[in-house]
C-alpha cells in the first residue's frame, strides 16, 4: 500500500472488515484493503494532531487529538468531540462499552451515556503497552490496575 499524500498516518485495521481506518493529523481516511483505494475522507474540523485511533464493538471510531487534548467520536460519518480537556490525549482502547484513554500520566475511562473521563490510575508503569495490545481483555486491565494502585 502506498501512503503517499499522508502526513503522519496512524492505522487501525478492523478485524473482519475489508477496510482500514487511518488518522492523519486533521482527517480520518477509510481505505479498502482489497483495492488499496481510499473509500472516504472524513475531515475533523479544527483538529491539530490526530494521533491514536480505536473502534468499539458498535463501529464507533474514536481518535485522539493530542495537540488539543480532545477525543473525537465518529459514528456513521458524523464527527463530534466526545471528550475534551485531556492534556496530551493519546493512547485509546475501546473494550466493550468502555473507552480507555491515556494522557500525560493518567489513565481515564469513559462509558456511553457518560461523556466524562473518570480517572482510573496515575500509575502507568505497564499501561502504555497494554492499551496498544490488540488482544487485550477487560479482565486483564482490571487485574493489572488493581495491582498497580
Amino acid at each position: 500500500m502506498d501512503f503517499t499524500g499522508f502526513s503522519l498516518p496512524q492505522i487501525l485495521s478492523l478485524a473482519g472488515s475489508l477496510s482500514s481506518i487511518v488518522a492523519d493529523i486533521s482527517e480520518v481516511v477509510v481505505i479498502n484493503m482489497i483495492t488499496a483505494q481510499i473509500e472516504s475522507r472524513i475531515p475533523v474540523k479544527g483538529a491539530k494532531g490526530l494521533n491514536d485511533i480505536t473502534a468499539d464493538n458498535r463501529g464507533t471510531v474514536f481518535v485522539s487529538d493530542s495537540e488539543l487534548g480532545n477525543v473525537i467520536r465518529i459514528y456513521h460519518g458524523k464527527v463530534s468531540v466526545y471528550l475534551s480537556d485531556l492534556p496530551g490525549a493519546n493512547g485509546l482502547k475501546a473494550i466493550g462499552k468502555d473507552l480507555y484513554n491515556l494522557t500525560d500520566g493518567h489513565l481515564y475511562k469513559s462509558s456511553p451515556g457518560n461523556r466524562k473521563a473518570v480517572p482510573i490510575s496515575a500509575m502507568i508503569r505497564f499501561i502504555i503497552s497494554c492499551l496498544c495490545h490488540p488482544f487485550l481483555k477487560k479482565s486483564v486491565i482490571a487485574y493489572r490496575l488493581q495491582n498497580t494502585q
